[in-house]
């Protein structure tokens, strides 16, 4: 959307783990998964992380919502181990004492360490996956994926917009305009947001 309504804006999407430093010119905008950013950087935090168990709709079909967690022994669930950053990532046991779950062997079920895998495993129905509420309003809101707990756990981390200081104020400043439309997009994305 940002390029259609800024077709004037060339943009480079760069994914990746590896930190850009924008202090540096390294970048003009990076969004960055953290609790604080430190230096001197214009920063602006447009999500707060949420995380959520979820699955697709079909594997559940035939059951009440929202379900018991103690029910989860009863489903494959989907592990996501991310190296970068393990102490971040909540493992299924973390996450259900943390909402206020029984102690329950959950250790078995399909690994991945790529984000967007897990994710459409779980939409795929092999399992249930805990996942970012942020990442992955698109897919509840469609029904594609649907909250089988209804509980949450927010850890402190979030999203955040980060650019170098210093360029405000002049026109053709895009990377204030490309981070003027992601706190925007991230609104109009809270605003859409389904109950669980």
């Amino acid at each position: 959307r940002f390029q259609a309504d800024n077709p004037e804006i060339d943009i480079l999407l760069d994914s990746t783990t590896r930190f850009a430093d924008v202090a540096h010119g390294h970048a003009d905008v990076a969004l960055r998964y953290t609790k604080e950013v430190q230096g001197d950087l214009k920063v602006v935090r447009f999500f707060e992380d949420e995380t959520i168990a979820v699955c697709s709709p079909s594997l559940i079909a035939d059951k009440k919502r929202p379900l018991d967690i103690a029910s989860m022994a009863e489903f494959s669930l989907l592990h996501f181990d991310w190296t970068q950053s393990a102490q971040i990532q909540l493992s299924w046991q973390r996450w259900v004492s943390l909402v206020g779950g029984p102690a329950l062997p959950l250790s078995g079920g399909a690994r991945f360490n790529d984000y967007n895998a897990v994710v459409q495993a779980a939409i795929a129905g092999q399992g249930i996956a805990l996942v970012g509420r942020p990442l992955v309003n698109e897919a509840l809101r469609t029904g594609i994926l649907t909250e089988p707990f209804g509980c949450s756990y927010r850890n402190g981390y979030g999203y955040f917009a980060i650019r170098a200081p210093g360029d405000e104020g002049r026109e053709d400043n895009y990377a204030e305009k490309f981070v003027s439309w992601v706190v925007e997009e991230s609104e109009r994305d809270k605003l859409k947001r389904p109950n669980p």
